[in-house]
């Protein structure tokens, strides 16, 4: 099973010179689609005004005395697929790769494509990079399923999406991923008359101000350079799931047993949608999401900034801005007046959002980039 440290290796290759093979293999990694099913994908079959695909076909050999090695077949019934924002963004910033709405996905023409498309990109990747042993498209679609159970997402949510007829066959294979709690039953007794809800527990106010960063690389010493300028945390540890990087003192997988230690945590990733997910991980292990303003940076009286978010030395965020959760707002960087940043978002060095300019969910503002 890859991890999620792979998992990050495999995002940054597939988002740096994208191609339609590379949009492909995206798609198998977060919506857990088969080599099948993203080989047969038209741009057709997607509806970003309602954020849907459908799976009508699948790639399939043809009959051996057929000329054409491939075809493509219709499945017994369509499968209609959410789209999650940051795929649809993805997707919409690379339209332009498909001249006509009924080119393939995997190759951007109309030609039926084979199979060996998406097998090839993958091979490549891990020749370069030598992520696993092996790397195909089973393995991005069971990363993606690892990545459900592992946010707690039902067993027949997955397998309604990722088109398994059989729960067990998820229960069987991701035995490993799937954690019972048996205790959750208890939250029955809100339903019994005489139901006392708990009062919140004070404990934390004994524990110490140290603050637990996810992520030692590029960003990860930035955001402990922001929290030391605050000089409120009394020690600042990192976790990384590289176990090559001497700055951290675990693996980013096991941050729930740091809690007593680090109450308060936040993740460093410069990608988005990793950053988005270990925020939500640490505050359902109940961990304090702490906002970073570094004391260097402007931020207006009438500006919002949001948990989770940092904002880096000599940035500047103007009066009635707002910013999202989990953001980071790069050095030297400058959100104007009455300008809307929104969640997750990443704001380069030296970049600028304009006035009243809106920035969308998971968007990257590169450095020196001008937005609005």
């Amino acid at each position: 099973m890859l991890t999620e440290f792979q998992c990050m290796q495999i995002e940054k290759a597939l988002t740096d010179n994208i191609e339609p093979r590379k949009l492909a293999a995206y798609l198998c990694l977060h919506m857990g689609l088969t080599v099948a099913e993203a080989t047969a994908l038209r741009l057709c079959d997607i509806d970003f005004k309602n954020k849907t695909l459908t799976i009508h076909n699948t790639l399939t050999r043809a009959a051996s005395s057929s000329a054409q090695k491939y075809k493509i077949t219709a499945g017994e019934t369509d499968r209609k697929l959410f789209i999650p924002d940051h795929v649809v963004k993805i997707l919409e910033e690379n339209i332009d790769l498909y001249p006509d709405p009924e080119c393939f996905l995997i190759s951007g023409n109309q030609t039926t494509p084979g199979a060996h498309l998406l097998q090839n990109l993958l091979l490549s990747i891990n020749s370069k990079l030598n992520i696993a042993k092996s790397l195909t498209a089973i393995k991005l679609r069971n990363a993606f399923i690892r990545r459900c159970l592992e946010n707690d997402i039902d067993l027949y949510t997955i397998a309604s999406y990722i088109g398994v007829k059989q729960v067990g066959e998820i229960q069987k294979k991701f035995a490993g991923y799937i954690t019972p709690h048996p205790e959750k039953i208890n939250i029955l007794e809100r339903y019994t008359s005489d139901y006392v809800a708990p009062a919140q527990p004070d404990s934390i106010k004994a524990k110490r101000m140290n603050l637990l960063i996810l992520g030692a690389g590029s960003q990860g010493p930035v955001v402990k350079e922001t929290a030391q300028a605050l000089g409120v945390f009394r020690d600042i540890a990192y976790l990384d799931d590289d176990p090559n990087n001497k700055l951290a003192i675990d693996a980013c997988e096991n941050y729930k047993k740091y809690i007593n230690t680090y109450p308060i945590a936040i993740p460093s990733f410069g990608n988005c949608a990793l950053r988005a997910k270990w925020i939500d991980r640490l505050e359902e292990a109940g961990f304090i999401l702490p906002t970073l303003i570094h004391p260097m940076a402007t931020v207006s009286p009438s500006a919002v900034v949001g948990e989770g978010t940092v904002v880096e030395m000599k940035a500047i965020i103007g009066t009635g801005a707002r910013i999202g959760r989990g953001c980071i707002i790069s050095s030297g960087a400058v959100v104007d007046l009455n300008a809307s940043v929104g969640e997750y978002v990443h704001v380069g060095s030296a970049a600028a959002v304009k006035k009243d300019a809106a920035v969308s969910p998971f968007s990257v503002i590169h450095s020196g980039e001008v937005f609005g």
